[in-house]
């Protein structure tokens, strides 16, 4: 489901309707730690080290790729990646190259 406005507009609008209770520096921090995190999440980089991050946190890994690509599908109305299957492979890749990257320097 597409959404007229962009995940930051509704945020904006969440922390507005919280902002009567709350200090405007806490709001900025709240509001900048958000952003981040989805910052962080929409790009490849961001996505693996999120998902190194809560794989612990579910019974599968696959559990845990299905649970971020709902996150990302919810902001971007698409998928960062098809399928398990295609993370996975660009997963191996990268611990691969990391691996050898520590070996070799």
């Amino acid at each position: 489901m597409h959404h007229k406005y962009g995940i930051t507009f509704w945020i904006i609008q969440v922390i507005r309707q919280l902002s009567c209770n709350l200090s405007h520096n806490f709001l900025n921090i709240l509001l900048f730690n958000i952003l981040n995190f989805a910052r962080k999440l929409l790009s490849p980089q961001g996505f693996r080290y999120t998902f190194l991050e809560i794989r612990m946190l579910y019974q599968t890994y696959e559990d845990a790729y299905e649970m971020l690509e709902s996150q990302v599908e919810r902001i971007t109305g698409e998928r960062m990646y098809s399928e398990y299957s295609s993370f996975r492979i660009q997963y191996l890749r990268w611990k691969t190259k990391k691996t050898l990257n520590e070996v070799s320097g």
